[in-house]
């Protein structure tokens, strides 16, 4: 399995084998279900990340994979909506160089806040801070069983605005708006 859980063992086993760690930050009022997409890692109805808390995991190299949460009320049922999603994929090589890829992408939809940046470098950071819930047209808005907005769809409508409050952030799906950086620490936040 390439994903473990950082446990003393494990930092000390990935760390000579230079392995990648990410820093998970809940910093919404809501518990949030994180879900983990990648290559080596199983399927999964994700794992609760409760409001104001973090957790880490590691990742080894040239793995990719994207993250994105729901409430907490998914956390032992399938919810199937568009979210924000954010994608690394490390140590790729280009123009000589490793360099690692990331994208907070909104191509299908927004229901959080989300970005991520380097640890230990301050020019690849990218988010999309703003609360597009808040300015999401009646005819984009998914709503929970309890009649509460849990995500705004992308559409052409919403497009434009979407871009303008997330500049870094890829809107559509001819947009290639990622960092480039080379880190071995991240921190992706949610909320």
């Amino acid at each position: 399995m390439l994903i473990l859980i950082r446990t003393l063992f494990a930092v000390i086993y990935l760390t000579l084998i230079n392995a990648n760690s990410i820093r998970f930050n809940n910093t919404g009022i809501q518990n949030l279900v994180v879900i983990l997409q990648g290559v080596g890692h199983p399927p999964s109805n994700g794992t609760l990340l409760t409001a104001g808390n973090y957790s880490e995991i590691i990742v080894l190299n040239e793995w990719e994979g994207s993250f994105y949460t729901y409430p907490e009320e998914c956390l032992n049922t399938a919810c199937d909506y568009p979210v924000t999603k954010v994608s690394v994929a490390f140590e790729r090589y280009m123009f000589g160089s490793f360099y690692d890829f990331l994208l907070v992408d909104l191509n299908q939809g927004f229901n959080v806040p989300a970005s991520i940046k380097s640890l230990t470098r301050t020019d690849c950071d990218i988010g999309c801070d703003a609360d597009l819930l808040a300015i999401c047209p009646e005819e984009d808005q998914i709503k929970n069983e309890e009649g509460e907005l849990v995500t705004c769809k992308t559409s052409v409508g919403n497009f434009q605005e979407f871009k303008k409050l997330c500049p870094e952030a890829r809107v559509d799906g001819g947009d290639l708006d990622l960092s480039v950086c080379a880190s071995m620490s991240y921190e992706i936040t949610f909320g």
